[in-house]
């Protein structure tokens, strides 16, 4: 079980540049690198947040040697009053093939106000197999970069984060595109996450889509990552 994390800091912020993550996060790009647990040696959930309106954010990682294709995860959460297990599973993580030592990101999605601060989570990562040979990293993953993070804000958008989405591959991505964003506390924990889906056919190798997240509290260290369904 991963017990959940705690709310971000509040912290004065400005203008950021790209900086990707190298490591076993190099699949995430950001301004910070998550502070995860121990990997096992299979796909497993390493971070989680406290729910947050009934949203629990984390980060996978590929504990495994092979490439694998995350198809959903699952969280089971108990209540420390002995109440019943609730479930939440989602399909938008991104990127969704990881090569080994890779992570992922995104948020189960509870009934708001149905969990406990204190709530603690088991986790299922369902996964395919890869094409046997394949050793490059999600066909469909966008590469990220030119961050610029808005001062904060008053009202239901606390703070804004723009970047642009490349398709750095030779082939044409199919929309719509997946676009996961993981604020951070300062201990690097997962503190809350925001899932956003772009209304997009398809991005053309070489094409560059900007890209707007809005978040609903301050997100002054966080990583992100994009993908499409497809690549064709």
């Amino acid at each position: 079980m991963t017990r959940a994390g705690v709310a971000v800091a509040v912290v004065a912020v400005v203008a950021i540049a790209s900086l990707g993550i190298g490591g076993a996060a190099s699949a995430l790009d950001g301004n910070a690198t998550p502070t995860v647990d121990a990997a096992p040696a299979s796909v497993a959930v390493v971070a989680a947040s406290a729910p947050v309106n009934g949203k629990v954010a984390f980060v996978v990682t590929n504990g495994t040697e092979r490439v694998v294709r995350i198809t959903r995860v699952t969280a089971l959460a108990s209540q420390t009053d002995g109440g019943q297990v609730l479930k939440a599973s989602t399909t938008a993580v991104a990127p969704a093939v990881l090569a080994p030592g890779e992570q992922a990101i995104g948020q189960a999605a509870f009934r708001a106000r149905s969990l406990a601060a204190d709530a603690t989570f088991a986790w299922k990562v369902a996964t395919k197999r890869v094409a046997s040979g394949t050793t490059s990293s999600d066909p469909s993953r966008l590469t990220l970069g030119n961050f610029v993070l808005s001062p904060a804000a008053v009202g239901s958008v606390a703070q804004t984060l723009a970047f642009d989405a490349t398709n750095s591959s030779t082939k044409t991505i199919a929309g719509p595109l997946t676009v996961n964003v993981v604020c951070l506390n300062e201990a690097g924990k997962p503190a809350v996450a925001t899932t956003t889906k772009v209304d997009r056919a398809k991005v053309r190798a070489g094409a560059t889509v900007p890209i707007t997240v809005k978040f609903r509290e301050l997100c002054p260290n966080y990583v992100v990552a994009a993908r499409g369904a497809s690549s064709t």
